[in-house]
């Protein structure tokens, strides 16, 4: 009978054992449903971040289209919606496009100032840009710069050029920041891109009232921009075409 006993003890499991054995299976489960799930929500940020590349493309050529026919607006603009009509009602995106800025001669003199002072010994590239943009700057600096008449009427000739090629910038290129956003889970996903658009028929407009040369013509595509949005990874998108060059980033 006693026997019989130890030789069934022996067969089996204590509850203790049962209960560890347990224990360590539902710590693996977890570790592996953790697992599981972080690789599920990065392939859906992929995809997702994909998508907005592609709808983001589809509307930069939309305001291209609605600017080149509206032309350009003195004024800030902000224009914002949602991607319905693309099958995607819970990805939105606003736009603002706003005028560019150019410097003039006393900012760019103040800018030289400023870079000469921190960028010593920061390459030769530096230093050669710094020697040509140093020279255009002493010779529009006024009439005073040279100490005779010619050197006055070289800075006035340079000055008066560089103003009007200014104002034909500022009139033809419009900067549009489009910045796109969504939700995967509960965390807002954000892509932004940033194209400059160029118009042009401004030469021809700017040109008149500064009582300078006759003609037209485009000033051609200039370089796109790169924004930053959710985990700080980059996907290029290039928006590049006729008279435009732009840059996606996630």
């Amino acid at each position: 009978m006693a026997a019989a006993r130890t030789a069934a003890r022996e067969a089996g499991f204590t509850l203790l054992e049962v209960l560890l054995a347990l224990s360590i299976l539902a710590l693996a489960l977890v570790g592996l449903m953790g697992r599981t799930l972080s690789n599920v929500r990065l392939s859906q940020e992929v995809a997702m971040h994909g998508v907005a590349v592609n709808l983001a493309r589809g509307k930069m050529y939309d305001l291209e289209a609605t600017l080149l026919d509206e032309g350009f607006q003195e004024l800030e603009q902000t224009v914002d919606g949602d991607f319905s009509e693309q099958g995607w009602p819970d990805i939105h995106w606003e736009a603002v496009i706003e005028k560019t800025e150019i410097p003039g001669l006393a900012g760019l003199e103040a800018m030289q100032e400023g870079a000469g002072g921190e960028g010593e010994g920061q390459g030769q590239g530096d230093g050669a840009a710094g020697g040509v943009l140093g020279g255009l700057l002493s010779l529009g600096a006024g009439p005073g710069a040279g100490g005779e008449g010619g050197g006055g009427g070289e800075a006035a000739f340079i000055s008066s050029q560089f103003e009007m090629i200014r104002q034909i910038l500022e009139e033809s290129i419009r900067k549009v920041t489009l910045t796109v956003t969504w939700n995967v889970g509960v965390e807002e996903q954000k892509l932004v891109v940033a194209c400059y658009y160029t118009d042009p028929t401004a030469m021809s407009r700017v040109l008149p009232g500064l009582g300078g040369l006759g003609g037209g013509g485009g000033i051609g595509g200039v370089g796109g921009e790169t924004g930053g949005s959710g985990r700080g990874g980059s996907t290029g998108g290039g928006l590049g075409g006729g008279g435009r060059s732009g840059g996606a980033e996630r």
